[in-house]
């Protein structure tokens, strides 16, 4: 691992050091004398008076609304956990008892025993775990649905066209219903004479 670290540093490092190069041979001239003063004297300069007073002003009636929101949110979190983690330590004690009385437990599998004396001893454990397996499973199955949403917002998608499908071609294996039509009506392309059978 520390081998595949060092030689993708290295590789960066090259990287960089060329395109440093190619910067101050081909563009650092150009930009320096043609973008740098119209940023000093037309970005900057609106930036530092139009914008930063209201991110500041928007950060300072902001600020103690997200505080509050997220202390609040602290709260009732810490109060559920400490709700549901007795309830869950309980639980797993009485099944093991159950499980102990029926002979059951012994026949359980290693990790899920070891699991259940595991929840039994702390509920928070327990509970941590169930959220982080709840997550996974909504994960994977709601997979696609995630990865379309990441697709939307995903600026990579402009890149890339729809492709509509060609249209499809009839592949008929006797005459069209052009031809069956004209031979009926005696218009055929063969001399307008009709074939009769």
């Amino acid at each position: 691992m520390g081998e595949a670290c060092e030689m993708a540093l290295e590789t960066y490092n090259e990287i960089t050091s060329k395109a440093l190069v190619l910067y101050n041979d081909h563009l650092a001239a150009a930009i320096n004398e043609k973008i740098v003063p119209v940023l000093d004297e037309h970005v900057y300069p609106v930036w530092n008076q139009k914008a930063v007073p209201l991110i500041d002003q928007c950060t300072e009636h902001v600020s103690p609304i997200v505080k509050t929101i997220d202390n609040e949110t602290r709260k009732k979190v810490t109060k559920a956990r400490e709700g549901i983690a007795p309830r869950l330590e309980s639980l797993a004690s009485s099944f093991i008892e159950f499980a102990q009385k029926i002979n059951l437990f012994d026949k359980l599998p290693k990790f899920i025993s070891t699991q259940l004396t595991r929840a039994a001893e702390d509920g928070q454990w327990a509970l941590d775990n169930l959220f982080y397996g709840y997550l996974a499973l909504v994960v994977v199955l709601f997979r696609s649905t995630i990865f379309r949403i990441i697709w939307f917002f995903c600026p990579l998608r402009l890149f890339f066209g729809k492709n509509k499908p060609a249209p499809k071609k009839h592949s008929s294996k006797g005459p069209s219903a052009k031809a069956v039509k004209a031979e009926q009506n005696g218009t055929a392309k063969n001399g307008g004479k009709a074939k009769i059978y």
